[in-house]
């Protein structure tokens, strides 16, 4: 038996764990019968000038292909499938169930002999012709390409050793280049314990940068932090005349954080202020810029991401949370505190939601199987009296039931839903995972009531 390797470029992984092993699932269950064809005209090529023994010995045997191995590794977004193909006899392949034709050993042996010849000749014929040895590869990578589209994934034939080698290297660098700027973004946001840091909060602001850090909630996929970088974005600037324009400060770049829910903004510089007294100046662009980071928060909130300001740092790195604790306010740790307060808020209504979604949905599955097995069994004995499929009946106090219990859970522990999804399109125009849950969820429930609605 001989092996061909193929190599693929694979684009569109994003793990190991699912998206690799997607892959690898793919291609350890090609279907090889395009390969099994193509070898077969090449054998039947092979003994077209041979003498009648070698033809008897061709219609004997048998060509077999399968799946050595297959792997896929994400991180440098690669693919390989390992193909053992040869000939054997019709008896060593119904062995197995007993089968056997019918020869002596004298015969046997014969044949094994001329099997293994044309075993030979064909990986000559597959491997040292040029032409065939080009298309052999082609069909096998054709199928493995096939296999790996089939499950969403883009893939491309690396022919050589060469392609393979360049084609790792920069994935690799690729990759690490994706991770050093994601490691960046992560840094520009204050992490949660850095959150309560006077001192690192102050160091940001060096250089007379006005900076804020919020709180934002409701967040649940990169679709939301782009969507909350925008409203944060949106906010300032928005003078009538250019002299306003140029006195109002406004958000200058923005940074948030999935894993630890907060927001890092940056406010542009006071270019023309008021003629003031130092102090009196002093106390103007801390209102304003308070101002500035109150309407961020109520921006986001009223998009439909629950949004608080944390800190407000200014230009000579004193912070809006150490002047309110110099007059009795919060201070910075009171801040984080109250952040975790709210995590942990949002975490028992999640958890209050999945409690009385099962009390509903435990049930409604019970009766779903019920009725479904009831429906399996009067399906049954219809077709054994009249040979006919039962008609439409009206629906049950069973499907009464679970009409019921599907309807509390769908609009009022899915209510979170809606409201995200209505708020996301009228405020951002954007349709992220709330979106997608509510259409889903309402597409099924919408079709089972036209269903429930026909039966009546």
């Amino acid at each position: 038996m001989t092996t061909t390797t193929i190599n693929l470029s694979v684009e569109g992984m994003m793990c190991q764990k699912n998206c690799g092993s997607t892959v690898q699932s793919s291609l350890r269950n090609m279907d090889l019968d395009p390969v099994i064809s193509f070898l077969q005209r090449q054998l039947l090529q092979s003994v077209l000038q041979t003498g009648e023994h070698d033809n008897a010995a061709a219609t004997a045997a048998v060509v077999d292909v399968a799946v050595v191995t297959a792997k896929a590794d994400f991180a440098t977004s690669f693919a390989s499938v390992v193909i053992q193909w040869g000939l054997v006899s019709k008896q060593q392949q119904c062995s197995s169930s007993n089968d056997l034709l019918d020869y002596n050993n004298n015969d046997a042996e014969s044949m094994e002999d001329t099997i293994n010849t044309l075993q030979h000749k064909l990986t000559t014929i597959i491997l040292s012709t040029p032409g065939v040895h080009e298309e052999f590869r082609k069909v096998l990578s054709n199928l493995a390409i096939d296999e790996v589209e089939c499950v969403g994934f883009d893939a491309a034939w690396l022919s050589s050793d060469e392609d393979v080698d360049r084609h790792r290297t920069g994935a690799r660098a690729a990759r690490e280049e994706e991770r050093q700027q994601q490691i960046s973004l992560s840094s520009s946001v204050l992490p949660y314990t850095d959150v309560v840091n006077d001192d690192k909060i102050a160091a940001a602001a060096a250089g007379g940068t006005v900076t804020a850090t919020f709180h934002v909630g409701g967040m649940s996929c990169a679709v939301c932090m782009g969507s909350v970088e925008r409203f944060f974005l949106s906010v300032g600037g928005g003078g009538n005349d250019d002299e306003d324009e140029e006195q109002r400060p406004h958000v200058t770049t923005a940074a948030v954080s999935l894993p630890t829910s907060t927001a890092r903004v940056t406010f542009s510089s006071i270019s023309n202020p008021q003629q003031l007294s130092d102090d009196d100046h002093h106390d103007y662009v801390s209102n304003v810029y308070q101002a500035l980071a109150e309407e961020c928060a109520t921006t986001v909130t009223r998009g439909g991401y629950a949004c608080e300001l944390l800190n407000l740092t200014l230009p000579n790195g004193e912070s809006s949370s150490q002047q309110a604790n110099g007059g009795g306010g919060t201070s910075l740790i009171d801040s984080a505190a109250r952040m975790e307060r709210s995590r942990q808020e949002e975490l028992h209504e999640w958890k209050c939601s999945l409690i009385v979604s099962l009390l509903f949905t435990i049930p409604l599955f019970i009766c779903h199987l019920i009725t479904m097995h009831s429906s399996m069994n009067e399906g049954m004995n219809n077709n054994m009296t009249d040979g006919s499929p039962s008609s439409s009946i009206p629906p049950t106090r069973m499907d009464w039931l679970m009409l019921l219990l599907a309807t509390p859970v769908q609009f009022g522990v899915g209510k979170r839903f809606y409201v995200s999804a209505y708020r996301g399109l009228v405020h951002g125009c954007t349709m992220g995972m709330d979106f997608l849950v509510a259409m889903g969820t309402s597409s099924a429930y919408l079709y089972s009531i036209i269903v429930f609605v026909l039966q009546l």
